[in-house]
């Protein structure tokens, strides 16, 4: 199931979902009998200037430090008359001096959700209050599970929502729109990909468990930053259901699986994405919300072949060769390459630009021209193969058994503990090993 988060966040920093402390009543606006329109108000502005907020209607206070990521239930409110809504700072005496000011006329029987979204500073996408009149508190078919998606995300572009397995949900949605109704689910658990508009490059991937909502009606909105600075949000999926609790959607790693025959996969970067292929499938990740990618073999002999690029940096690639006789081949460019390779199960600590390998047998790097640096000395279990190529490289090998050839240039070859061969030729050349045999 998706977890309601209830727990308070910390004052003024957008920390994500919560539950609201207080609303206060409508009472002041107009009497009990003309309170015939229900609205639900979400805060999804993930801005720092915006962390909390207080919202008055009609010069009365609604909301008071109303935390980003939380919402309201559906309340009932004055139907058929203006709603002067104001934006305050949390710590204003009054609504004198708003930030943002709108007005509203809701129809009676008819359910509302208003989000904030966007930059109250104005540096970002501006600060608004989307509104739909969509709004339901419970599923229109009791046997499914129906949510409706708002794109809150002010610096991701026009995306697409799409369910593994079932199709295209939400078409070229952008900021800050709605989704143009509710889509109704058998209630299961479901892998919910965010892409862009071609609907292939996935944003960042979620797991969205409806196996016991039945019944429930909720909103799911693009929530945080694509491009985040630190301490603000980070890109989500933020799920609100019609009593206002919240939960953000847990993420799904990004990762592609081979098959049970020996798999070729290529991975190269073009345009701030990672186009990966083999196994079947070609699978494409936005670099910027996807630093690590993990390629996972399976039996076979698997081959993953990178290819780097001389303007963009990989995100880092964790491969995973499975069963069978398993290699990596890493391919340089004509510039100046920085390239590492290591051994290890502690994926967190990747940077991009990192490969990462696990139950793989064989490594070759092919640096090419350029003035190289590659460092394998995080290879433990198996001999790595390096060809430097012209430029004056320095070049690393691992613990086991390695082969290191120069190439043109001024290089500098390190091998390591195991009986390394190491061969240049034509330059001034440094070693730092005992090897099994050295050539000049």
């Amino acid at each position: 199931m998706i977890r309601r988060a209830t727990k308070p966040s910390s004052r003024r920093r957008p920390t994500g979902p919560q539950r609201v402390r207080k609303i206060h009543s409508f009472e002041a606006l107009e009497r009990r009998e003309v309170l015939d329109a229900a609205l639900q108000v979400v805060h999804n502005s993930p801005y720092e200037a915006a962390a909390e907020v207080d919202v008055y209607v009609n010069d009365a206070l609604l909301l008071d430090d109303f935390a980003y990521g939380t919402a309201t239930p559906f309340v009932t409110v004055p139907s058929g008359v203006n709603l002067k809504i104001d934006i305050t700072a949390p710590d204003a005496a009054d609504n004198s001096s708003p930030v943002f000011t709108t007005n509203a006329v809701l129809a009676a029987d008819t359910n509302y959700v208003a989000i904030a979204a966007g930059d109250p500073l104005g540096v970002g996408p501006a600060f608004t209050i989307a509104v739909s009149d969509l709004g339901r508190q419970t599923a229109a078919n009791p046997a499914n599970a129906e949510f409706f998606v708002f794109h809150g995300a002010p610096d991701a572009p026009a995306v697409d929502v799409q369910a593994r397995g079932v199709g295209t949900l939400v078409d070229d949605i952008a900021f800050p729109n709605f989704a143009p109704d509710y889509l109704s689910v058998p209630p299961d658990s479901y892998t919910i990909d965010v892409t862009l508009a071609n609907g292939t490059t996935r944003v960042r991937s979620f797991e969205a468990d409806l196996s016991g909502a039945a019944g429930a009606a909720l909103m799911v909105a693009a929530t945080g930053l694509v491009a985040p600075a630190p301490g603000q949000p980070e890109f989500g999926l933020l799920a609100v259901f019609a009593d206002g609790t919240t939960a953000l959607l847990p993420e799904v790693a990004p990762e592609v699986v081979g098959t049970n025959r020996s798999d070729r996969f290529t991975a190269q970067m073009s345009d701030g994405v990672l186009e990966i292929s083999g196994g079947g499938q070609t699978t494409e990740f936005l670099a910027l919300t996807n630093p690590l990618v993990s390629i996972r073999g399976r039996r076979g002999n698997d081959r993953l072949s990178v290819y780097l690029s001389e303007t963009e940096t990989l995100p880092a690639i964790a491969f995973n060769g499975g069963r069978g006789y398993d290699s990596l081949y890493v391919h340089g460019t004509s510039g100046d390459d920085d390239i590492t390779i290591v051994e290890t199960n502690d994926y967190a600590s990747l940077v991009p630009g990192t490969l990462a390998v696990k139950r793989v047998e064989a490594a070759t790097v092919w640096a090419g021209a350029g003035d190289d640096h590659v460092d394998a000395s995080g290879i433990m279990s198996f001999g790595i193969t390096i060809f430097g190529g012209r430029g004056n490289d320095v070049l690393r090998g691992g613990d086991a058994h390695d082969v290191i050839f120069g190439g043109l240039g001024n290089d500098v070859l390190i091998g390591g503990p195991g009986f390394d061969l190491l061969i240049d030729f034509f330059g001034r050349n440094e070693r730092d090993d005992r090897p099994w045999w050295w050539f000049f």
